[in-house]
Order: C-alpha cells, then sequence, then structure tokens
C-alpha cells in the first residue's frame, strides 16, 4: 500500500479515493519546528492508514 504524507488540509474535500490503493496522511501543520517534535503521532497515523482512507495526524497548530 502507497501513503501520500501532505500538509494540504483541504485535499480531502478536493479528492476521492473511493476503489483507490493510496492512503492520505494529512498533517495539522506543515512547519518543520513543530512537525519534529510528533513523529511518533505521524508515524502512528500511517501505520493506521489503509487504502481509501484519509487520516489526519494532528500535530498541533502553528502560531506566531
Amino acid at each position: 500500500m502507497d501513503v501520500f504524507v501532505t500538509g494540504d488540509t483541504t485535499l480531502r474535500y478536493e479528492q476521492n479515493l473511493t476503489g483507490r490503493h493510496l492512503a492520505i496522511v494529512v498533517l495539522s501543520v506543515n512547519y518543520w519546528p513543530i512537525l519534529k517534535d510528533h513523529a511518533g503521532k505521524i508515524l502512528a497515523a500511517i501505520e493506521v492508514a489503509r487504502p481509501g482512507w484519509f487520516v489526519v495526524a494532528d500535530c498541533g497548530k502553528f502560531s506566531r
């Protein structure tokens, strides 16, 4: 199975995965200083992902 990891939070509304062999893991943020502390959550999301699924890896939010 292939997994596509993205920071594009709107992708789930733009793509239909019905019948696809691809899983998509959506990161809640795409800012490296935040992501690097959440590698375990990202890996866990990848492990539970199944073909045709969207899975969100909640890594927090970016704030200034």
